[in-house]
């Protein structure tokens, strides 16, 4: 493709050369000869900066929102971003119009969603690529996720990648961030998926209106063929009641496809599905909110026309970092999960009690450089929930652990039992010493990281390999 054809429709600036455009990059470390190089003004770094950098590594021409030094062709526009999503769709497009792209949004059950839909399709025989907050697997290579949704030209390359790899379908989760920042204005997606709604991201977000809206533009903006809907969510129905496309709804109270768990444990489901996909399920993996992941799995699979009696349940583990159980010799139950917001560790805790025999207790604490407002509710569900809390530093990024901590325990229980320890070695330490058999040990917050972020230095730090380590010694 030419620069004339990717840019065709706007103005160029210096156009002398129609060179051939060989990729599209945003970040000047990765041009490479015959590469467009959008600049495109960041929270911390402005590609406009990085012109000559990029020039200098072969950039052929430029996407700008003004005036630049440079004897190269490019073009000014108001939203570099935007145009990005343009041009990557212009450039990548023809070659993946077959992939069925599933988008899943929603505040929780994102990642394990997609984890099962991928393993479901690919047990049915459609081969399912899967990009999320874990992972980027293309089914060519699997990277570990830098964040949830990428930039879109990072999408429209790794759509590429999967449809060479074999792939006929991609399960993406989808960012309120991925989707303001218009990531995914250009996919045409076949299906969107919501699976819940609550307080998540006010950071980053002005309110819960913009986060809400946010969430909202994958099926009324962007306006997928099917709507997936959670019909046990009551903000589902302020979407679908605009979606124009088909929909189809899940749950357990109600639904179109409507799940009743027949069976429970830690480890285990047994869900008697009624209504689409009628049938006897068996899932290895146990709590009522995965009960609500399979079933959004489910819904997906029928989109694709998948008969019950292909759906195979076997292979469904939950995804790294989703309450996985730490292997122990002492038979000790402690799981690791990723839940870091209010809603989350009620869910986690109320779904996990019924199978406590004896005290439950959770480790957890709140990132820095985050909605401070959601510390103390999590304080709340924590020490309202949980027999034993254990309050400890999560990634303080720029902010004083000790400041985290103290907003935390503004909206702890009175009378609760907690324990401060702000060292997080420290604190899971402390709360395997204190179990018991009959004990169940939640560890939070963290989940599939490797890391633990410190001002600015991200030091290794895994609380599944920290809890083995610590297990091992006892």
């Amino acid at each position: 493709m030419r620069i004339s054809e990717l840019f065709k429709g706007l103005h160029i600036e210096n156009f002398k050369e129609d060179d051939e455009v060989k990729g599209i990059a945003y970040d000047s470390r990765e041009v490479r000869e015959g590469y467009i190089f959008v600049a495109i003004k960041g929270r911390v770094f402005d590609g406009h900066n990085f012109i000559k950098e990029a020039e200098k590594r072969g950039a052929v021409g430029f996407v700008t929102e003004k005036k630049v030094d440079t004897e190269k062709p490019y073009v000014v526009v108001a939203d570099s971003r935007k145009l990005m999503g343009k041009i990557s769709k212009r450039f990548y497009g023809p070659k993946i119009k077959d992939l069925k792209i599933i988008g899943i949004t929603g505040t929780n059950g994102k990642t394990t969603t997609a984890f099962f839909t991928q393993k479901i399709l690919q047990n049915a025989g459609i081969p399912a690529a899967n990009f999320g907050t874990v992972v980027y697997d293309t089914l060519k290579e699997k990277k570990t996720a830098k964040r949830t949704t990428p930039e879109s030209v990072d999408i429209f390359r790794m759509l590429l990648e999967a449809k060479e790899a074999g792939a006929k379908a991609v399960v993406m989760e989808v960012s309120s961030a991925g989707l303001k920042e218009k990531r995914v204005d250009e996919i045409d997606f076949f299906a969107g998926v919501f699976t819940n709604f609550s307080r998540e991201h006010l950071e980053y977000h002005r309110d819960l209106e913009d986060y809400f809206n946010a969430k909202k533009k994958l099926f009324t903006v962007l306006k997928p063929e099917w709507g997936i809907f959670n019909a046990d969510c009551e903000h589902s129905f302020k979407i679908l009641n605009e979606f124009k496309g088909k929909t189809l709804t899940y749950g357990i109270k109600k639904g179109d496809i409507k799940g009743k768990i027949l069976e429970d444990s830690l480890k285990k489901l047994l869900i008697k599905v009624d209504g689409k996909m009628e049938g006897l399920y068996t899932l290895p993996v146990g709590l009522t909110y995965n009960a609500y992941n399979f079933l959004a799995a489910l819904s997906i699979a029928y989109t694709l026309n998948i008969k019950p009696e292909d759906i195979i349940t076997d292979n469904l583990t939950p995804p790294p970092g989703r309450m996985e159980y730490v292997e122990n010799k002492k038979g000790l139950m402690v799981f690791v999960d990723y839940a870091h917001t209010k809603e989350a560790i009620s869910k986690l805790l109320e779904a996990t009690r019924p199978y406590v025999k004896g005290k439950l207790i959770i480790v957890f604490g709140a990132g820095g450089d985050r909605d401070p407002g959601k510390r103390p509710l999590m304080g709340k569900a924590a020490t309202s929930l949980a027999d034993i809390s254990i309050i400890t530093s999560d990634n303080p990024r720029t902010e004083d652990p000790l400041k985290i901590i103290s907003d935390i325990l503004k909206g702890v229980k009175k009378g609760s039992t907690y324990y401060v320890e702000p060292d997080r070695k420290k604190a899971i330490e402390k709360g395997i010493s204190m179990m018991r058999k009959e004990d169940v040990l939640i560890i939070a917050g963290k989940g599939h990281e490797t890391y633990q972020e410190i001002n600015g230095v991200f030091y290794p730090f895994d609380d599944k390999i920290v809890a083995k380590e610590i297990l091992e010694g006892l």
